[in-house]
């Protein structure tokens, strides 16, 4: 090919490299969501697409409805199924990796996995788990519970010492950490506005308000910010918090939290929280 040729190739926009840049999606419930992302961006046609899809999502655990769990709910509970193989959410790093065309699963598994492996391999990240006492496992369930409570970067690592205060030991929350997107999770309805005693009532097994502790894997694929942040975070002595009253009057990004040392203080930034939402939800059309 000469000159020329290169030429007519790039005006008629033909010309292409033989590797790709792929950005794994963060904040994402959904790991069907994230290999389906991985797949578009590496230009698979249909067939090839839900193909690779399927050999991808292979390697790793799943979470599925499993309707032996619900007895007391109105809902299937979700389970985490094949847990002999590694948690897709504990797994991958969101980031932008390149990757030839024709890669294959496989190739963008053991990727990932090594990537992984690297990042969490970092003496700044060793030291912090050692100074929280807490796996890498403890982390990712964490942060994906803090990715879905807020999108106010300053107030991640706070929100995270709240989790981690609530399971070190004796406190009025009696361990459970009482999360909602950890009900939503529970029971598959990802995209509740307001939830209810329906949903926190069930004896699902990722439900914190019935389970103890954290849930057993991760809800989500929490950023690389997001998972810093609880790396990071900075001992307090508080134990509940709240979306603040104020929030419906401010962009979704800067929506921030009231931090409670007692129950009976939170109760009050509860209750006036649930009359602004009320208020909110009456005017909106």
């Amino acid at each position: 090919m000469n000159n020329n040729d290169v030429l007519n190739v790039l005006r008629q926009g033909k010309f292409q490299t033989n590797v790709v840049s792929v950005t794994v999606p963060e904040g994402k419930w959904r790991p069907e969501d994230v290999t389906a992302s991985i797949a578009h961006q590496l230009t698979l046609d249909d067939v090839a697409k839900n193909q690779f899809v399927s050999d991808l999502l292979g390697y790793f655990s799943s979470y599925k409805p499993n309707p032996s769990l619900s007895s007391n709910c109105a809902y299937t509970c979700i389970a985490e199924v094949s847990e002999e193989l590694p948690n897709f959410f504990e797994s991958i790093i969101p980031n932008t990796y390149s990757f030839k065309r024709t890669a294959t699963a496989e190739d963008v598994y053991r990727r990932l996995l090594d990537e992984q492996a690297i990042w969490w391999n970092s003496e700044s990240r060793v030291a912090n788990l050692s100074r929280l006492g807490l796996s890498p496992k403890d982390i990712v369930i964490i942060a994906s519970i803090v990715e879905k409570e807020t999108n106010y970067s300053k107030e991640k690592g706070d929100l995270a010492m709240v989790y981690i205060n609530r399971i070190a030991g004796p406190n009025e929350s009696a361990g459970y950490l009482q999360a909602d997107p950890t009900s939503k999770f529970a029971v598959g309805e990802l995209y509740l506005r307001r939830v209810t005693k329906k949903e926190t009532s069930c004896d699902c097994p990722f439900n914190t308000y019935k389970t103890k502790g954290l849930p057993p894997a991760p809800i989500c694929l929490p950023s690389k910010e997001t998972l810093d942040a609880v790396l990071n975070a900075q001992p307090h002595e508080f134990y509940f918090f709240c979306a603040d009253p104020a929030n419906f009057n401010l962009p979704r990004d800067q929506h921030k939290h009231i931090l409670s040392k007692t129950y009976e203080e939170h109760k009050v930034v509860a209750k006036a929280y649930q009359s602004a939402l009320d208020e909110y939800l009456r005017k909106k059309p």
